[in-house]
């Protein structure tokens, strides 16, 4: 801090003892230190440069992009906090597997700096054709960052080329956020039937078949009341069994557009 400069200057090592000497610029007296500080001396920049990928943390992004083999999907968070698929559908998110998906993108690091002032990335398979990509918009954040992923390395399985919009570096990083980018729309779907995914908030039940009706109420006191065909107590164990069961019943595949 300040206008001062402190100039050190390394020299050979000393005959005698695990030292090398070291002297301050401007001064005129000679020091002996460990010959352990050499190893402090990055031998490349690539040693002091950042290995994360994308700054920030999932539970930031409001919004995510993705483009691969299957097409194009969208998705938004809502003001809720749910995630919601935007395109090629407007439909309920499944939001484990959209948090999967974030965690590997997050979690990604540079393992190798392959190339710097790249102007051609096809050889990479990152050109826009050819790449698998993500775009994620982040809540503060400094708006739509695009991060693509290209062919995998052939002297090193399991690392894949990977970019940054704006940026002309080529990186090696491990291939997971890539494999959890090759979705289709249909494995990001909520598979869970619409008003059955939390049973505490069910307040009633009403089946019908012909002229028959089964009616049930969640009294205020928390207890289970059968109101038709006649009023009478419920057995809590059965109708925590019943409404576990509605909750664990999961769409089998959807039908779009239907018919």
């Amino acid at each position: 801090q300040g206008p001062a400069t402190n100039r050190l200057l390394i020299g050979r090592r000393s005959p005698l003892g695990d030292g090398v000497y070291v002297r301050r610029e401007g001064q005129d007296g000679v020091i002996r230190v460990p010959t352990a500080i050499l190893d402090l001396l990055p031998a490349t920049p690539d040693a002091l440069r950042s290995r994360t990928l994308l700054a920030g943390v999932p539970s930031a992004v409001t919004r995510l992009e993705i483009r691969n083999d299957s097409g194009y999907i969208q998705l938004a968070r809502t003001p809720a906090g749910a995630w919601r698929i935007l395109q090629p559908v407007d439909t309920r998110a499944d939001p484990v597997p959209v948090d999967t998906i974030l965690r590997e993108l997050f979690a990604c690091t540079v393992v190798q700096f392959v190339q710097d002032g790249v102007t051609d990335f096809s050889p990479y398979g990152l050109d826009t054709r050819s790449a698998l990509t993500a775009i994620l918009d982040t809540e503060g954040g400094p708006g739509a960052r695009m991060v693509a992923f290209g062919d995998p390395l052939a002297s090193a399985p399991g690392l894949v080329y990977a970019r940054l919009q704006g940026e002309n570096s080529v990186y090696a990083v491990p291939d997971a956020a890539a494999r959890a980018l090759a979705v289709r729309p249909d494995d990001l779907r909520d598979r869970r039937i619409p008003g059955l995914s939390l049973p505490s908030r069910i307040r009633g039940i009403r089946a019908e078949s012909g002229d028959s009706v089964l009616q049930l109420e969640r009294t205020g006191n928390g207890t289970w009341q059968i109101e038709r065909p006649r009023r009478v107590p419920a057995d809590p164990a059965a109708i925590d069994a019943l409404l576990a069961g509605w909750a664990a019943v999961r769409v089998m595949d959807f039908e779009t557009p239907p018919s």
